[in-house]
């Protein structure tokens, strides 16, 4: 078990209604991140935002450097490639998902989105995403740090009952997508595939 009686952390297995077999299920009473991390992320994917903080305010607070090393959560031994799963917090507090042939990018913050930076990475590229939320005013920035991405649809998340008047820009140059809900998100359809090279940003305002 990696957690003491100080710690907080998520069981593998627990019996809230009572009837704890004699013999439970092997590795119940342990304390893994590479678990965490993923109930972490089902719970985002859910909605179930305060509850995914919890898990991760546990697994900070255990290894936050005085007792234990940031930088190697234990499970079988030191290192464990089971803690991988973090990325997946990554993905889902992001609402991050790219189709690369179809050139299909969607964002869809779980957690401030009202201020949100974070890392994307797209198969063929990687940068930087960055949105502001104000009323009903959405500003978003897609950044292009290395490689290409190519996009001819995207999608972001947008809490607003109608449908936004939007603007679209990449290096000053506008651009002039379709427009149409999808479900809780704005689909911007940009025809052709569009190619955001290194040091390039897409820049999108709605509402």
């Amino acid at each position: 078990m990696f957690a003491d009686k100080s710690d907080a952390g998520l069981l593998m297995a627990s019996w809230p209604q009572g009837g704890r077999p004699k013999k439970p299920t092997r590795y119940c009473d342990e304390v893994w991140t590479g678990i965490e991390y993923e109930v972490a992320a089902l719970c985002l994917y859910e909605g179930l935002s305060q509850e995914a903080e919890q898990i991760l305010r546990a697994i900070a607070g255990r290894y936050d450097g005085t007792r234990r090393n940031p930088w190697n959560e234990i499970e079988c031994g030191d290192h464990y490639a089971r803690a991988m799963s973090s990325y997946g917090v990554l993905l889902a507090a992001l609402g991050f998902y790219y189709d690369g042939p179809n050139g299909v990018l969607t964002f869809g913050p779980q957690l401030a989105p009202e201020d949100c930076r974070a890392f994307y990475a797209a198969g063929t590229s990687w940068g930087g995403y960055h949105q502001q939320i104000q009323g009903d005013r959405l500003a978003a920035e897609v950044e292009v740090d290395k490689g290409s991405l190519e996009l001819k649809t995207l999608r972001l998340k947008y809490a607003g009952k109608e449908l936004p008047p939007a603007r679209v820009s990449i290096a000053d140059r506008s651009v002039k997508p379709s427009i149409s809900r999808d479900n809780e998100y704005v689909k911007l359809e940009f025809g052709e595939k569009l190619e955001l090279q290194p040091g390039e940003s897409m820049k999108i305002v709605l509402g």
